[in-house]
């Protein structure tokens, strides 16, 4: 039933014609995605194979500019950890909606790629970090981190203490890799991350992308502030690809 009030809400907020493609991912293996497209790295959800999108049906395989789906994030949540190396999620008594490190048939499967760059064209890794939280309920914070082998967490990006360049992880290229996704509250998360790499002979290049999330069942006034948000230029920004260049 929650799920069917997610794409209610999303069918409203995303009622033109030119923002259809808009499908809430729901099930499924994709990544976020870094190629690069001229002197620029392109951040882009991609799929290998066709996922599941809510209400039936797939969204087809391929490279989608970051705005063209929504990304899902189901409950129920979880009461958040007790101790202090759980501090990145949150307050003590906040409730946590995450995508899994593993597969979950039930969550979408999110993952971190750069399989598309050569690693003969790059020096070192490619930096991925949090660069702004655009919009999000309020009070809300969103993380990511992995786990090691005896279950202690090593935080990569958390807005629990502000957003720096230390919220960032690195990539080797032609690489793969899955990590936990973290956020305190239902509701609209657009979301800003940035790639930095050094290529052997363009220099430092980067680019941005701007992710949706859908966590829980949203609520109807971020739904509202999405629906405005959806009007004149910004459709226009969703029919494209449109990357920003920030070199560090």
């Amino acid at each position: 039933m929650k799920r069917w009030l997610v794409i209610v809400f999303l069918a409203a907020a995303f009622a033109s014609p030119a923002t259809l493609k808009a499908d809430l991912w729901v099930g499924g293996h994709g990544d976020i995605g870094i190629g690069l497209v001229g002197n620029t790295l392109d951040l882009h959800l991609h799929f290998a194979d066709a996922v599941d999108k809510e209400g039936g049906g797939s969204i087809p395989a391929g490279e989608y500019a970051p705005g063209d789906h929504t990304i899902f994030v189901p409950g129920p949540s979880v009461d958040r950890p007790s101790g202090n190396q759980w501090n990145f999620l949150g307050g003590p008594s906040d409730k946590i909606w995450f995508l899994p490190s593993n597969s979950d048939p039930n969550k979408p499967y999110l993952g971190w790629a750069t399989e598309e760059l050569a690693p003969a064209d790059f020096n070192g890794n490619i930096t991925v970090r949090l660069l702004s939280i655009v919009s999000a309920p309020a009070n809300a914070n969103f993380s990511v981190w992995s786990l090691d082998p005896f279950g202690t967490p090593d935080s990569h990006m958390s807005t629990a203490d502000g957003i720096s360049s230390a919220d960032q992880f690195q990539l080797a290229t032609a690489n793969h890799e899955h990590f936990f996704l973290g956020f305190t509250q239902e509701g609209l998360y657009d979301i800003e991350f940035a790639a930095f790499g050094n290529h052997t002979t363009l220099g430092n290049i980067s680019g941005t992308g701007v992710f949706k999330f859908a966590v829980g069942v949203p609520e109807p006034s971020s739904m509202a502030m999405l629906a405005m948000a959806s009007s004149g230029g910004f459709l226009g920004w969703l029919r494209r690809r449109k990357n920003t260049k920030v070199v560090s």
